[in-house]
């Protein structure tokens, strides 16, 4: 009895007999044991939830990523319909897996590819195609378009005569297309003379290269003065036979287009005094040095670089569609000129505009206002009195009838209208239209320029009942003979030349008497209008049997063969 009592309160008794031990933690521990035991199991709760929220999402993303690369018309197209179903199913399936994995390993391999290579090959701000890269950042700059009927043939003269003028060694060169796909042709011709140029520098350095060792070994005199001539391109004139064209004659006994060789030699020179090293062009990625020969030569030569835009590039929206029925390449450059010369407006000094279309560059065209930052302007023959040329002319009056007895209507006034004419004085109407093919001056000029024809353009446009185009050369002689728009700034530097003593010769209605030549002897740097003489074949058979006279030069050019360099009459 006494043990059972004993055993029975002893629980009691021992919390009794240690409740004289029990500290302030024991306590604790005894409020908050269950409290801890809840919060241990809320914790492992939430970690599950989020293991659950993170496993979900990769499935997710490894879902959505299959998905993304999924090609259904490649699988359906590399599996073919079936009539039946069943085993079909597992064949099916497997087909399309590894059609998928296909698709997925193409993507990620393939266009990285094509990416960098094409992205090589851009000339600016993820625009244009770059031709060929120069050795070093120019200061000048020649812009030429190509319009829509300009042929294989008058792209490659113009770029022959182009490289072998020297303006290459100071400038680089911009083509701007028609096209939103070039041509393959045009492509080939551009890249052929590109090689030409470079084979025709390389002997030309090369032989003054030799020259210069001997002048080294013997110290003569007269082995110096011959490797001078060399880097002259004073080659041997040949007799290559004249002709007449349209009333114009073509000299027989003079150089027409010589390779000039020290054009190169003397813009390196000034170049390395002038900044001390190398600059990298701005056209492009850098792929290395861009020189040409190896050892010890005469001279490092540097050239610029061409690069291609196309309009849609340049225009995006096509800003004169809204005004002009299928805008002439003619109008549409104006505002390719602004988007282009706005991005690199502080990045070359002087500009040349040029059509492609009839041009020959036969010397330094920018030579002339190199020094100058004004605007140089070549006149032609033609008056504003003179009627619309018939490629120009429309119908949307009824008013140009040929050889019905009604008299035509002044290019003046098809563009500007019976009212603005009849307000002009007798002197005014016998202006001279200046030529907007080839433009030459300073950057800034040229750009203030660029925007007042673009302007001019769109108001005419406006005031006009149809939406034929017209010439912008009776445009740009009214902004710079009656209107104030470009402003003293720059009218106050503008020099506009008469035909005859210009470096320009328009041959369009040309009064000159030799197609090459000014009065005082002195040649003409530019001929622009040749595909006007309707005689273009024999007019540049006259330079190539000029250019392919020199050895040299015949060696570079392949199409030199089938030329015959005798006198002929080429008439």
């Amino acid at each position: 009895m006494t043990w059972s009592t004993r055993k029975r309160s002893s629980p009691a008794g021992a919390m009794l007999e240690r409740s004289n031990s029990i500290g302030p933690r024991d306590v604790l521990g005894l409020l908050f044991f269950f409290d801890d035991k809840a919060s241990r199991c809320s914790l492992t709760k939430s970690a599950k939830s989020t293991i659950s929220i993170c496993a979900s999402m990769i499935l997710f993303t490894i879902l959505l990523f299959m998905l993304s690369t999924f090609d259904p018309g490649k699988v359906n197209s590399s599996q073919p319909s079936l009539p039946t179903i069943g085993p079909q199913i597992e064949i099916s399936f497997s087909k399309r897996w590894r059609v998928l994995q296909n698709t997925v390993s193409e993507k990620k391999l393939m266009p990285k590819k094509e990416w960098t290579r094409s992205r090589s090959k851009l000339a600016l701000h993820g625009m244009g195609t770059l031709f060929r890269r120069g050795t070093r950042a120019m200061n000048e700059l020649v812009v030429a378009h190509i319009e829509e009927e300009t042929t294989e043939h008058e792209v490659r003269w113009f770029l022959r005569t182009l490289h072998r003028s020297g303006v290459t060694a100071r400038a680089d060169v911009v083509i701007v297309f028609p096209w939103s796909h070039v041509p393959v042709e045009i492509l080939g011709v551009i890249e052929e003379e590109n090689k030409s140029f470079m084979k025709l520098l390389n002997s030309v350095i090369r032989e003054a290269t030799v020259q210069q060792t001997m002048s080294r070994a013997s110290i003569n005199a007269s082995d110096v003065e011959h490797s001078e001539q060399v880097l002259a391109s004073s080659r041997i004139v040949v007799n290559r036979g004249g002709g007449e064209f349209n009333g114009l004659k073509a000299n027989s006994t003079c150089k027409i287009s010589a390779f000039n060789a020290g054009a190169f030699k003397k813009a390196a020179q000034e170049r390395t005094s002038a900044e001390g090293g190398r600059s990298e062009p701005l056209w492009g990625l850098n792929n290395g040095s861009q020189s040409i020969g190896s050892g010890e030569m005469f001279f490092e030569p540097v050239w610029g670089s061409i690069v291609g835009f196309e309009v849609a590039e340049l225009n995006p929206d096509d800003a004169l569609l809204g005004f002009l029925d299928q805008p002439p390449m003619q109008l549409r450059r104006w505002a390719c000129y602004q988007m282009l010369l706005g991005k690199i407006r502080h990045k070359f000094k002087h500009v040349l505009l040029t059509d492609v279309k009839g041009v020959l560059v036969l010397g330094d065209a920018l030579a002339v206002v190199r020094k100058k930052n004004g605007l140089y302007l070549g006149l032609q023959d033609r008056t504003w009195s003179d009627p619309m040329p018939e490629s120009n002319s429309s119908n949307e009056t009824g008013l140009l009838v040929s050889g019905l007895g009604k008299k035509s209507k002044s290019v003046f006034e098809r563009v500007y209208g019976h009212q603005m004419w009849s307000s002009l004085e007798r002197r005014e109407k016998e202006m001279k239209l200046v030529n907007s093919g080839v433009i030459l001056g300073g950057i800034q000029p040229v750009r203030r320029l660029a925007n007042a024809m673009m302007t001019e353009i769109v108001r005419v446009a406006l005031q006009r009942k149809s939406r034929s185009s017209f010439p912008d050369s009776v445009l740009l002689t009214y902004l710079l003979q009656k209107s104030s728009v470009l402003g003293k700034k720059v009218m106050d530097h503008v020099h506009s030349v008469e035909n005859s003593d210009s470096i320009i010769h328009s041959l369009d209605k040309s009064k000159q008497k030799d197609l090459f030549f000014k009065k005082k002897s002195s040649p003409y740097i530019i001929v622009h209008g040749y595909e006007k003489l309707n005689v273009d074949t024999n007019f540049t058979s006259i330079v190539m049997r000029d250019i392919c006279s020199s050895p040299a030069d015949a060696e570079a050019y392949g199409d030199c063969n089938w030329v015959d360099t005798r006198h002929t009459d080429s008439r």
